[in-house]
């Protein structure tokens, strides 16, 4: 993933693929190892296809939603837990 690049929620890049700065990978979308989404482009479904280009409107909503992806992000990871094939630990990871 290239800075300023946006991926949706529960979204999946798979090995190899590249998202570049400002191309957008739509939520629940699955992007095939190898694939490349273009600067200004957005993709979606499973597997991901190009739909359209990503205009300014456009640019400016994820611009917005991006710091509380980032903040859904930081409070998932503090709420994991460690798992092996004994369990799980009941501490949560802090």
């Amino acid at each position: 993933l290239e800075d300023g690049a946006f991926v949706g929620m529960a979204a999946v890049v798979l090995d190899g693929a590249v998202i570049e700065s400002g191309g957008v990978l739509a939520a629940h979308s699955t992007l095939s190892p190898g694939k490349r989404i273009g600067a200004g482009e957005l993709w979606m479904g499973t597997p991901a296809r190009f739909a359209r280009h990503v205009g300014a409107e456009d640019r400016a909503r994820f611009d917005r939603v991006a710091p509380h992806y980032a903040e859904r992000a930081a409070l998932f990871r503090r709420d994991l837990r460690r798992c092996d094939q004994r369990g799980c630990d009941i501490r949560k990871n802090r």
